[in-house]
């Protein structure tokens, strides 16, 4: 894995976001034009289209450096 910044993100790539008090809270993979996956606790595999909430949050972006 190598870190990149927001701007650089591309499908497939990773974004863990922090939570209060700076443990790790969410891993999400993106997929393209905003959309981000996740597993949510309660529901599933969820598709999260708003990332307002995410991005407020410490975030760190990380993309495959390959074999």
């Amino acid at each position: 894995m190598r870190a990149i910044s927001s701007a650089e993100v591309q499908p497939g790539d990773l974004r863990v976001v922090y939570a209060a008090g700076g443990e790790q809270g969410h891993v999400q993979m993106a997929l393209g034009g905003g959309a981000w996956i996740e597993c949510c606790y309660g529901y599933g595999v969820c598709v999260n289209m708003s990332n307002a909430w995410m991005e407020s949050r410490g975030c760190h972006y990380f993309t495959y450096a390959g074999f």
